[in-house]
């Protein structure tokens, strides 16, 4: 697989109406299958939403 053909990940976090937090990128690994890596963007947001609350908490 070329770099070309990795999958992009991103999110944004609003509160308020307002976005706090932002990421757009390409994954750094290649997965096989798109549930692959709708589960690892998954746990990249999952892990931020954790330090947000704990940052805004």
């Amino acid at each position: 697989m070329s770099l070309s053909s990795m999958e992009e990940t991103g999110y944004v976090f609003v509160i308020n109406g307002g976005a706090v937090d932002w990421k757009s990128k390409k994954q750094t690994t290649i997965e096989m299958h798109s549930a692959q890596a709708e589960y690892v963007a998954a746990l990249e947001a999952a892990m931020e939403a954790v330090w947000i609350r704990k940052f805004f908490g």
